[in-house]
């Protein structure tokens, strides 16, 4: 018999911008910030998604939000904050 176990997923938010000049997270399409449209999208594949990034910034966009353990040090940083944090296999 097959394991049904729960999935997590999480999106990375935040950085620099430096080659975008804003933040794309923010960036409207069809009349939602991307940072929501793709946690909307990761949303029908797992159970259960969070954004990473500064709660000030997107918490008004998702919830929940999970601040990096180890900020400005980088996405590969900011994935083991969100790693840490899956209650799911």
């Amino acid at each position: 018999m097959a394991s049904v176990f729960r999935s997590g997923g999480f999106v990375l938010a935040g950085g620099q911008s430096s080659r975008m000049g804003f933040d794309k997270a923010r960036l409207q399409i069809g009349g939602q910030p991307l940072l929501l449209r793709t946690l909307n999208l990761l949303g029908t594949f797992v159970d259960s998604v969070a954004a990473l990034g500064s709660t000030d910034d997107y918490g008004f966009i998702h919830d929940p939000v999970i601040r990096d353990r180890q900020p400005d040090r980088g996405p590969l940083a900011a994935i083991l904050t969100g790693l840490e944090h899956l209650t799911t296999e």
